[in-house]
């Protein structure tokens, strides 16, 4: 392969330098498809490999990064990575780049449709959903469609002679419907994210976007006050990925940003609350062979019954402890160091149905979409987040669609209230959540 001759190459010039280092080797191939107002707009295909450099003399930890297109971009680099580390601070906590580098084995994170996907298909499918829209719903229009296809391989390896390399697949799906009436408007959109095309059905996205646009055309803001809330399980994941997962990170912890620190084995939520995080989960969209350090990924229970079992750690952060990382470092660029994240956080599901939960709703909402988490705080556990798209339900029974209403609380006395989780799974990217029923929520409204 490509890459792993390009890592040699850099390892056989940093061991030339007399340094300790890493290298983080990736390419990407991505194949794309987006369709606007009733047409193909674009197809697109690209490639690229980057190379991120992580070197070590004494204490000092140098990172760089960038695309390399020859073995002159690597002996570039290399020497720039030198010339850097030079200059960084020495850092007492620093003990080792990660030994003992591996491969765990997980199924369904490669999808040879996803690798080479029949194009000719999925345009056909794109454009006969403009007309499935329609006929759903005269009222409702495919504004929106795309899906992406992409291959990564990565090559890890350090100058302890470690190396591990693995290829996967991901595919992304959109769809957004705008529905209209009498002036008014609403839109839905749905998603797909994962390895693999087997759970892919584009309809299936097209009626629930179609369905949720149009019945909440007429959209009203409701009365500030307290109110049970239905969070679909999407929300409920984009929620915890901005208030919960960064609190069980351990950099943030060690950090004191973390409202969780020093509460190992106490008990933080509802005993009906257990999470997992695990990157070996089949056909889940953050799953993989290792993480972005070379370690084999694996399952680890954050959350027991509502009681908080462990953190997320990257070597760095775990070595600091005197622990062993617990597979969880992700590089959000190629020229960043790594940090602790999630691979899979899954919130494991109750055994309700949906539409039994809504009909346990006798004043409150139901909330399909929301914007605005970003203005959460993940050091207090306070939620903010702005309902785009809900729906207010009376005794079971959705009577108009809201918007423009604000859920505010704090994640940690939410989630310890008298709760109902449902029996299905969605997922925010990497983050998976089943609807969840919280109790006497304040809503800003008028």
């Amino acid at each position: 392969m490509a890459i792993l001759r390009l890592v040699d190459k850099a390892l056989s010039e940093l061991r030339k330098r007399g340094v300790e280092a890493e290298v983080y080797v990736r390419e990407i191939i991505d194949t794309d498809i987006l369709a606007l107002r009733n047409a193909i707009d674009r197809i697109s295909r690209g490639s690229h490999i980057e190379m991120g450099l992580r070197i070590v003399i004494g204490k000092r930890v140098g990172v760089v990064g960038g695309m390399v297109t020859s073995e002159g971009d690597i002996v570039k680099l290399v020497d720039y990575g030198i010339s850097i580390t030079k200059t960084v601070k020495g850092n007492p906590d620093w003990k080792s780049l990660p030994r003992r580098l591996g491969k765990a084995s997980v199924e369904a994170v490669y999808d040879k449709n996803v690798a080479n996907p029949n194009l000719r298909n999925f345009i056909d499918n794109i454009l006969y959903g403009f007309d499935y829209v329609k006929k759903l719903d005269k009222r409702a229009e495919l504004s929106v469609a795309s899906i992406s296809f992409r291959i990564l391989r990565r090559c890890i390896a350090n100058t302890y002679g470690e190396k591990v390399f693995d290829e996967v697949t991901r595919v992304n799906a959109y769809v957004e419907v705008k529905a209209r009436e009498n002036g008014l408007e609403s839109s839905f959109y749905d998603m797909y994210a994962a390895p693999t095309l087997t759970d892919f059905k584009l309809e299936r996205m097209l009626s629930k976007a179609t369905d949720i646009a149009v019945k909440t055309i007429k959209s009203k803001v409701l009365e500030s006050g307290k109110y049970d809330v239905l969070l679909t399980g999407r929300v409920f994941a984009s929620i915890i990925n901005t208030v919960l997962v960064p609190a069980v990170c351990a950099d943030q912890v060690q950090n004191k940003r973390s409202p969780l620190a020093g509460k190992i084995d106490q008990e933080i939520f509802s005993n009906r609350i257990s999470v997992v995080d695990d990157g070996t989960a089949p056909n889940m969209f953050g799953s993989a062979h290792f993480d972005d350090e070379g370690i084999p990924m694996r399952q680890k229970v954050v959350f027991a019954k509502g009681v908080l079992k462990t953190f997320l750690y990257d070597t760095y952060t775990a070595l600091k402890e005197g622990k062993e990382s617990t597979a969880n470092a992700l590089r959000r660029a190629i020229s960043a160091p790594p940090s602790p994240w999630a691979t899979n956080f899954i919130v494991l599901p109750g055994n309700t149905e949906f539409e039994d939960m809504l009909r346990e709703i006798k004043h409150g909402i139901v909330v399909y979409e929301t914007i605005g988490e970003w203005l959460s705080s993940p050091v207090s556990g306070f939620v903010n987040a702005a309902v785009s798209v809900g729906a207010y339900v009376e005794n079971g029974e959705i009577k108009f669609g809201v918007k423009g209403i604000v859920i505010n609380g704090n994640i940690y006395e939410m989630l310890k209230e008298d709760i109902v989780l449902g029996k299905t799974l969605e997922n925010y990217v990497n983050i998976y959540a089943p609807p969840i029923i919280l109790r006497n929520i304040v809503i800003a409204g008028k």
